[in-house]
């Protein structure tokens, strides 16, 4: 998984949409990386000994999901309340309950050559899940002070999830995702196939 911006892009996606050109297209991405035009977002490696391969890099953030309302003072005449509120030094949601979710690089392969072993048929789920931002919800409003508001994660997902054939040594493109605002940008998923490595 590669992220680059447009111009380094499009000479690297006529590469690998040209089957005869995955040694090209390999050698091209290796000198993207090495000048720094594309940066590596993942390299996953998997042994190909079994039918069905994975592996992950993955982190996991924990989040609040569910809040108790914040508590006005008590036992304060009503015609007091407003005025108590105004200067009530404490307003907030406390976390009763909280949510988990992991974010990272991921692929699953399913891998079966054929019995010539000139081809490989792979079954691929590839997936990026990124902690995109903080962003801020108000809830709601108490005399006299700003609303009030807790703080949510927005999370971003690119996923390519497909099935192929591959030659031995072919690189093929499985995925073209634009990054998300505000990055200007592709992130690309290539896939090789290494029947000799068993990769």
């Amino acid at each position: 998984m590669i992220s680059l911006p447009r111009a380094a892009a499009l000479p690297l996606l006529a590469l690998v949409g040209n089957p005869d050109s995955g040694a090209q297209a390999w050698l091209e991405t290796a000198r993207l990386l090495e000048t720094g035009e594309a940066t590596l977002e993942a390299d996953l490696i998997a042994k190909a000994s079994r039918h069905r391969v994975s592996t992950k890099t993955l982190e996991e953030v924990r989040y609040p999901r569910e809040f108790a309302p914040p508590q006005p003072p008590i036992e304060l005449p009503p015609a007091r309340t407003a005025e108590a509120m105004k200067v009530w030094p404490y307003f907030g949601a406390t976390p009763t309950a909280y949510e988990a979710q992991e974010i990272g690089e991921s692929m699953e392969l399913v891998v079966e050559p054929s019995p010539d072993g000139k081809q490989i048929r792979v079954e691929y789920d590839l997936r990026h899940k990124r902690l995109q931002r903080w962003q801020t919800f108000a809830y709601a409003e108490a005399a006299g002070v700003k609303r009030l508001s807790i703080v949510r994660p927005i999370f971003h997902e690119m996923t390519s999830v497909s099935t192929a054939t591959f030659r031995d040594g072919e690189v093929m493109l499985v995925g073209a995702h634009a990054l998300p605002p505000p990055e200007q940008g592709f992130e690309l998923f290539l896939l090789r196939v290494d029947q000799r490595g068993r990769q």
